[in-house]
């Protein structure tokens, strides 16, 4: 599955890192997650994707995301994200 991301950055500084995508069905059972890289300059916008690899046999129709943000200044997370 690929999952659009898009932030804007209104830190006074550069941010780079990792993010990280979790994927859970309705009875919180993990089925799918990745990971991509990321760079926002300072007062821009970041528009990218992360790529998730899923167990089709997780999969239901409602469940959440957890995503984080991984970078060497902090780490941010989970930002939870309902679908369904």
């Amino acid at each position: 599955i690929t999952v659009p991301i898009s932030f804007e950055n209104h830190a006074f500084f550069d941010l780079a890192g990792d993010i990280q995508i979790r994927i859970y069905n309705d009875i919180n059972t993990l089925f799918g997650e990745g990971q991509t890289n990321f760079e926002a300059g300072q007062h821009s916008s970041y528009n990218g994707h992360v790529e998730l690899y899923v167990s089709t046999a997780g999969i239901s129709e409602s469940g959440h995301f957890e995503v984080y943000f991984l970078t060497p200044l902090f780490n941010y997370g989970p930002l939870v994200i309902p679908y369904g």
